[in-house]
C-alpha cells in the first residue's frame, strides 16, 4: 500500500458515492464512530458522528478534515495496519494504484 492524497481520497469518494465510513464502534455501546462525507464546493466536507450517549459533550456530529483521514490512512498504511487494509479496501484505493492517472 502506498500513501495517499487528499485528492486521492476525494476522488475515490466522489466515483463511489461513499457517503460514510465506519472508523470503529464505541468501546461501551458499539455504535458505529464514522467518518461522514459531504461533496461541498467541488470538495468533500468531513464530519465525524459520535452518535451514541457514551461520550462526553453536547455535539454528536463535529467537523473534521480529510488532512485527518489521510494522516490516519498513511500512518497505518506504513506498519501494515488491518485498519489501513480496511480503507483501502472500502475506499477501492487499488483502483489508484492499477491505474494512477486515473485513465
Amino acid at each position: 500500500m502506498r500513501s495517499m492524497s487528499v485528492g486521492d481520497f476525494e476522488k475515490q469518494i466522489k466515483k463511489h458515492k461513499i457517503k460514510r465510513w465506519e472508523i470503529r464502534g464505541c468501546s461501551f455501546c458499539n455504535y458505529p464512530i464514522s467518518y461522514l462525507f459531504v461533496e461541498s464546493g467541488g470538495g468533500v466536507e468531513v464530519l465525524t458522528d459520535t452518535g451514541c450517549d457514551c461520550v462526553v459533550g453536547p455535539s454528536r456530529i463535529t467537523d473534521y478534515s480529510m488532512e485527518g483521514v489521510i494522516s490516519l490512512y498513511n500512518m497505518n498504511a506504513e506498519n501494515d495496519n488491518p485498519l489501513a487494509k480496511r480503507m483501502y479496501e472500502d475506499f477501492y484505493l487499488s483502483e489508484l494504484e492499477e491505474n494512477p492517472n486515473g485513465n
